[in-house]
């Protein structure tokens, strides 16, 4: 059994533990017997929602709740300022959001994965311009010399993506 333990506040002890491999983990203080059993693919999405919070500094009320921007109509961008007195300064205008862009990748062992990025095509400063196509390529490098596999696609967040059941095609597609 595979156990990573915290210390936390009035000394418990917080444990995470799984049998197997991609199997559920078992979390837990002290007594074993009363663990919540979170599913692999739950802890997975978990641990890449606090990535992404955290990389882009993401306001949250429980992961980061100093974060200096928020997600808006699947475009991240600056959090509102507050305004100590509305009618002493006027309301700074909103930023412009940044586009959400997906890139599906398949990894060495067939598994799919979609990654979601913003990429900041349109400032005005050349130096942190990024065209999309450069920003694929780049993805498509650094996945596949880490685990293997292929880019297979990107598209923006506000485009809508079908997916097609492989049974509605004839056996001769498959080839």
């Amino acid at each position: 059994m595979n156990k990573i333990t915290f210390k936390v506040n009035n000394g418990d002890i917080l444990t995470f533990a799984q049998e197997q491999r991609d199997g559920p983990v078992s979390l837990y203080y002290f007594n074993p017997a009363k663990a919540l059993i979170v599913p692999a693919g739950d802890m997975v999405m978990l641990a890449n929602l606090y990535r992404y919070v955290k990389h882009y500094d993401i306001a949250d009320s429980f992961i980061n709740p100093a974060g200096k921007n928020v997600e808006k109509g699947g475009a991240i961008q600056p959090a509102p300022l507050p305004v100590k007195d509305p009618e002493a300064e006027p309301e700074a205008p909103e930023a412009e959001p940044l586009p959400i862009w997906f890139f599906l990748y398949q990894d060495g062992d067939a598994g799919y994965h979609i990654f979601r990025r913003p990429v900041d095509e349109f400032n005005p400063d050349p130096e942190k311009r990024e065209e999309i196509n450069a920003v694929t390529a780049a993805l498509g490098r650094e996945l596949v010399a880490a685990h293997g596999g292929s880019l297979i696609a990107a598209w923006p967040a506000g485009q809508v993506v079908e997916v097609a059941d492989i049974a509605d095609f004839p056996l001769d597609c498959h080839d």
